[in-house]
């Protein structure tokens, strides 16, 4: 039998679908993250969303939340994020 491609079988694990959207929250792949996932993630901070619960969640530690809220609440201020 050969190793060739599986005709039709899909895409592979974690890859983007035709979305272009990342694995689903809880993936734990590595990897840049689009400006609107990251703000997805930084709306659910700001509802109260606990920090502990969201880093395990979406597997990003809780610093670099942090850091991205931060960000966030500048450019909501009007203000420069500068990351």
């Amino acid at each position: 039998m050969s190793r060739g491609r599986n005709g039709g079988a899909g895409a592979a694990k974690g890859a983007r679908g035709a979305t272009g959207a990342a694995p689903a929250a809880g993936g734990r792949g590595k990897g840049r993250w689009s400006a609107r996932r990251k703000m997805t993630v930084v709306l659910e901070l700001l509802r109260g969303a606990e920090l502990e619960a969201t880093s395990r969640k979406y597997g990003v530690t809780a610093a670099t939340l942090t850091r991205w809220r931060e960000g966030h609440r500048a450019l909501l201020n009007g203000g420069s994020a500068g990351r």
